[in-house]
């Protein structure tokens, strides 16, 4: 029989149900995010059509939210270290949503900078 000091260092090394769902929300953003960008390029002809820009600026625009994303990535893990993962995640998609609708309101390219 193993004593209760052994089982709960066990309960401890198990990862949580919460971990868990955190960890599989995490994978599922991050595989939607890849098809994104890799998407992206096969509609710039008709993005270019609808919006009237040119291929370079849109390839700007995709150059900037990859600098944007490379940039946050160490300010989030450093975050991480004083605050929850969940309130990070509530904070992010709230942030990334309130861009999205932000966005989605301007109507020139020159505003979007």
């Amino acid at each position: 029989p193993k004593s209760m000091e052994e089982e709960e260092e066990e309960e401890q090394w198990r990862p949580r149900a919460d971990a868990r769902l955190i960890r599989n929300v995490i994978i599922v953003a991050c595989a939607i995010d890849a098809a994104d960008k890799a998407l992206l390029p096969a509609t710039f002809k008709a993005v270019s059509d609808e919006t009237g820009l040119s291929p370079a600026a849109l390839g700007f625009l995709t150059f900037a939210q990859s600098i944007s994303f490379s940039v946050s990535l160490p300010l989030w893990g450093s975050l991480m270290r004083r605050y929850s993962v969940r309130d990070l995640m509530v904070c992010g998609c709230l942030l990334w949503s309130g861009l999205t609708v932000s966005l989605a309101l301007v109507s020139a390219y020159r505003t979007r900078f």
